[in-house]
């Protein structure tokens, strides 16, 4: 890899994978909240599917990125969002399920042992990208 000044790209069309400006958007968020609702423990302003004020964040943060990079260099970025989980991906998705509930269970632990850096961590490695937090940056973009 190498650096590149952004300037290079004005005037052209970048497509960006959303999904890894969603994961960054998580640590925009407040993780506790967010990883309690993907997990149906306690409420965040809406029920199961929505985009939930936490969730609406990583969304806001993904969108903000598109438009700071189109604001200031005059690039115009193509967001790509993945489909529905692939079948072939099954066991794959339920290990890294397993991964973010033992996650979880960790940032209960450490907030328990008042470590809150850890629980933060561990929280945050608790959450994943729903289609509704998808979904919310598709409104976002839309305006």
């Amino acid at each position: 890899t190498r650096t590149v000044p952004l300037e290079k790209y004005r005037g052209l069309t970048v497509a960006v994978d959303a999904c890894s400006w969603l994961h960054k958007g998580i640590f925009a968020c407040n993780v506790k909240d967010l990883a309690r609702c993907q997990r149906g423990v306690g409420t965040d302003g809406g029920g199961r599917g929505g985009t939930r004020p936490t969730e609406a964040k990583c969304a806001e943060y993904a969108a903000r990125k598109a438009e700071l990079l189109r604001r200031s260099f005059g690039i115009n970025v193509l967001l790509v969002i993945d489909g529905d989980s692939l079948p072939s991906k099954r066991e794959e998705n339920l290990q890294r399920r397993a991964e973010r509930d033992r996650a979880y269970d960790r940032a209960v632990a450490a907030e328990g042992a008042r470590d809150g850096r850890a629980a933060r961590r561990f929280y945050a490695q608790a959450c994943s990208i729903t289609q509704g937090i998808k979904h919310g940056l598709i409104e976002e973009c839309r305006g």
